[in-house]
């Protein structure tokens, strides 16, 4: 069924068109009348698209700019409004972040920065991708709280992280980047910390610290001091730590660096039976392999963008390749650009 949406000769402008939805949604228009003028940052992908209007018929506008340019921004609606006459509608698809160590930022960084908006539902792997200083640890920091953003909102199972950082780190369970844990301390004395900072009782956190340590192979190990503990020891006795309360949401910055295979195995098949429960998983990985067999759906943030979101097929109709691989699509975009 067609929807008449009053468009016709309508000057419209959509930031971000290039691919994806933004380009969809100007061919729609397109069809139902509307002068189209769209920008982009890859002139290679608005080449595509100018391609794709004159199959059909259609006149495609179009500059290469970044949006994060305001001046070139307003000069290409003054360009638009001097081809067509007039602009009457202006849709900004393009949607961009910029996240960094906050002792990195600048004060003219804080206030570009726009909201980075993403929707992470129940029962779902969600996997989190880019390449180094893009923005992920960044970006998990201000989802936990640790960083707080000038400007947005988390909200975790309907809570604001700003109004009730408590009740909203209950709901979850995080592990950093880095597995940084007070040395002098045993594993049991760390895992019984946080078991007394969550309210776990005693016969509960014995029977988790029993299953996730058994799981991951440090049972013999958790008595001893911290500080002998390897890497990747310290990495299984952090995600035993952060998983002790059963949060609903596991939110792991590269959760498999330093576990050996079985260890990943038995993390990946816990991430499916959490998620299976009705559950979430946030991750963030550089193993794009484990990404594309293991997620519902992929997130890959680019110098602070996030520049595409969907499933793995999602991701391939719009990369306009069925058989893409999730590298393959990874690099297109990174070095690409939308």
């Amino acid at each position: 069924m067609a929807f008449d949406l009053g468009l016709e000769n309508k000057v419209v402008v959509i930031t971000g068109g290039a691919t994806g939805i933004g380009f969809a949604t100007g061919l729609e228009f397109a069809r139902q009348g509307a002068h189209v003028a769209i920008c982009g940052r890859s002139e290679a992908k608005l080449a595509k698209a100018r391609e794709a209007f004159a199959a059909e018929g259609f006149e495609l506008f179009t500059e290469a700019l970044d949006v994060c340019d305001a001046e070139k921004l307003y000069a290409f609606g003054d360009h638009v409004i001097e081809k067509f006459g007039r602009l009457d509608v202006w849709m900004n698809n393009a949607g961009i972040a910029i996240t960094k160590p906050l002792l990195e930022f600048t004060e003219e960084e804080w206030n570009r920065v726009l909201d980075l908006n993403l929707k992470v539902g129940r029962g779902e792997i969600f996997g989190f991708i880019g390449p180094n200083g893009a923005g992920k640890t960044t970006t998990i920091k201000m989802i936990t709280g640790i960083l707080e953003p000038t400007e947005g909102t988390v909200l975790i199972n309907g809570t604001d992280m700003r109004k009730d950082p408590v009740k909203c780190k209950s709901f979850f369970g995080y592990v950093p980047d880095n597995p940084d844990v007070y040395e002098r301390l045993t594993g049991m004395e760390y895992l019984n910390f946080l078991a007394d900072i969550y309210r776990v009782s005693p016969a509960e956190r014995k029977a988790r610290i029993d299953r996730y340590t058994e799981a991951f192979g440090i049972a013999a190990a958790v008595r001893n001091p911290i500080k002998s503990f390897s890497h990747g020891m310290r990495q299984k006795l952090v995600l035993t730590g952060a998983l002790i309360h059963e949060p609903m949401l596991w939110i792991l910055d590269e959760p498999m660096v330093g576990l050996d295979p079985m260890a990943a195995h038995v993390l990946k098949e816990e991430m499916r039976a959490h998620c299976a429960k009705g559950n979430t998983v946030f991750f963030s990985t550089h193993v794009l392999e484990v990404a594309e067999k293991l997620c519902d759906r992929v997130g890959i943030i680019r110098n602070g963008e996030l520049a595409a979101v969907g499933t793995l097929e999602e991701l391939r109709a719009q990369a306009e390749n069925g058989e893409s691989s999730l590298e393959d699509i990874f690099l297109d975009i990174v070095n690409g650009g939308a």
